[in-house]
């Protein structure tokens, strides 16, 4: 448990270009064959929560979920 934590610190500072601040960040997910269920928690207060259901099409604040299929040469 502790190896996921810290790959998910490691994730985050690369995501972000920055250190973790004081703030303890978890980040919990629950995968099952119908749904999937992330909780993020700071300092033990769950901040964030998000259920996606494998039967629906799902848009979050303008984020789309999808494949890419043909990638320009000038983006790789």
């Amino acid at each position: 448990m502790e190896a996921i934590k810290q790959l998910i610190r490691k994730g985050e500072e690369l995501l972000t270009g920055r250190k973790r601040s004081s703030v303890f960040k978890e980040i919990i997910v629950n995968a099952e064959a119908l749904e999937n269920r992330v909780a993020v928690l700071e300092d033990g207060q769950l901040e964030e929560f998000s259920i996606e259901r494998t039967t629906e099409h799902q848009i979050v604040a303008s984020v789309f979920k999808g494949k890419i299929k043909n990638l320009e040469p000038g983006l790789k």
